[in-house]
């Protein structure tokens, strides 16, 4: 699988674990870096990721976050495409800027998800109707894990 993970996703493993959906996501996020270290999936990096984890102010955590960064080896390049793209997304949803360059890249990478713990994402994501699927690093470890034991509980 080719899987686009939003900046939310990179951070999540920093965040408050007290929040069981925090500590949940967390090990989620965790679970898809190591299935992409194994080879299982492909993580596709864009130019606005590293925009925002350049933007991360506290320097330790800024260089946890390239270091979970390495394991995309696609990493897209900014583009008027996908800008232009992402500005037309945002007209036709509640999206900010970066937030549309998100599904913009993940659509021209033709990822098969956009991963993101941000709800409005997730569900401004799955209102457009777009090729790409957008969901919870959650829903996606249970698809493939049911995937791989046959669908059995």
């Amino acid at each position: 699988m080719k899987i686009y993970l939003d900046n939310c996703c990179y951070n999540r493993p920093f965040d408050d674990h007290t929040h069981r959906r925090v500590a949940r996501e967390s090990d989620a996020v965790l679970a898809v870096l190591a299935r992409a270290k194994d080879g299982l999936d492909e993580i596709i990096g864009s130019a606005a990721i590293e925009f925002e984890i350049s933007r991360c102010p506290r320097r330790e955590r800024r260089l946890w976050l390239q270091n979970l960064y390495e394991v995309s080896k696609t990493r897209l390049p900014f583009s008027s495409t996908v800008y232009q793209r992402a500005n037309e997304l945002m007209s036709r949803s509640h999206l900010r800027l970066l937030d549309s360059m998100h599904l913009a890249y993940a659509e021209s990478a033709k990822a098969n998800y956009l991963l993101t713990t941000d709800d409005q994402l997730a569900r401004e994501g799955v209102k457009l109707s777009m090729t790409v699927k957008v969901a919870n690093p959650l829903t996606y470890i249970a698809e493939v894990t049911n995937a791989n034991d046959g669908g059995n509980p």
